[in-house]
């Protein structure tokens, strides 16, 4: 379960960083495109102004051709035939004045990029295709996190379960090999029950600590099994190896052991390594090595059931 959830939780990091990549190279083209409209809109405001410049002297020109006709009854070239040189020349003078005036506001405008147009569209596709793929990454990490969320939660649901459970059991384990006393787990950080470690209380009779370690070696030992004998209880398993586990021990706790070891044998096969006599004699079955000659090793086995 733990190693699903880190798994998830790369995967969303990875898309994380994907996604920075998509927005930078959004960012870019949103530039990119930025770019673009403002190039087709220099382009489509110098295409409105020589429109715009055509239509009014279209209309100078009709006006200056009505206005001669009214006022010389003749159209403008049947005029410019009968002006003199010094009419001509300042004609001719102010037509160059216009020419000078007209190409200095085409320098202005600058060089029209006929293809801007095109290659706005294509920075408006690449912008919609990146704006999809921002989309679905977006949508990837928000079901990636509602998926922790709910792994989590069942988590933390299943190890209060076990906790519980464990806390009951081992309290009675205890009271058991014990012949009485105070035995609980608590979390060392209720708040945060998936990273909190754990603190194991026994108080055997007749004592007021709480800490486990400041029991003897053979307290510490007993608690240790009952807290094993504790898990076995709710999680039981089918094969179980226990090396020296009653080596701290004394004969009247051998015994509690011995006891507690039989009651669980119905659902679990114990191999213990022991050099216990008491130990030795609860067991169906036991493999030794023996030494009769110096040098010279020989296994043994023997059913006492």
């Amino acid at each position: 379960m733990v190693t699903r959830v880190v798994a998830l939780r790369e995967r969303c990091r990875a898309d994380e960083m994907s996604l920075q990549e998509s927005r930078g190279a959004l960012g870019e083209m949103e530039q990119a495109a930025s770019q673009a409209r403002t190039l087709l809109d220099a382009a489509r405001e110098a295409t409105r102004q020589r429109e715009l410049d055509m239509a009014r002297a279209e209309a100078d020109s009709e006006h200056m051709v009505k206005e001669c006709r009214e006022e010389f009854g003749c159209l403008p070239v049947e005029l410019a035939t009968s002006l003199s040189d010094d009419d001509r020349q300042v004609e001719a003078e102010s037509v160059r004045e216009e020419m000078t005036r007209l190409e200095g506001i085409r320098e202005r405008i600058g060089p029209v990029n006929m293809m801007a147009i095109d290659q706005f569209s294509e920075e408006e596709e690449r912008q919609v295709y990146l704006l999809s793929q921002q989309e679905d990454l977006e949508e990837s990490i928000r079901s990636l996190r509602a998926t922790i969320q709910k792994i989590d939660r069942t988590s933390r649901e299943r190890f209060l379960a076990a906790l519980e459970a464990i806390r009951a059991d081992f309290a009675r384990i205890f009271q058991e090999l014990f012949g009485g006393g105070v035995a609980d787990i608590e979390l060392q950080e209720p708040d945060n029950v998936l990273e909190s470690g754990i603190d194991i209380i026994a108080q055997p009779p007749g004592k007021r600590t709480r800490n486990i370690n400041l029991l003897s070696g053979g307290e510490k030992a007993l608690s240790a099994i009952a807290l094993l004998f504790a898990i076995f209880k709710y999680r039981p398993s089918p094969f179980c190896l226990l090396d020296e586990a009653d080596a701290a021990l004394d004969e009247v706790n051998v015994e509690r052991f011995t006891r507690l070891l039989r009651s669980y044998s119905g659902d679990t096969q114990f191999i213990l390594i022991t050099h216990n006599r008491r130990s030795m004699e609860v067991a169906d079955m036991m493999y030794g090595v023996t030494m009769e000659e110096p040098g010279i090793s020989q296994t043994v086995s023997l059913e006492l059931s």
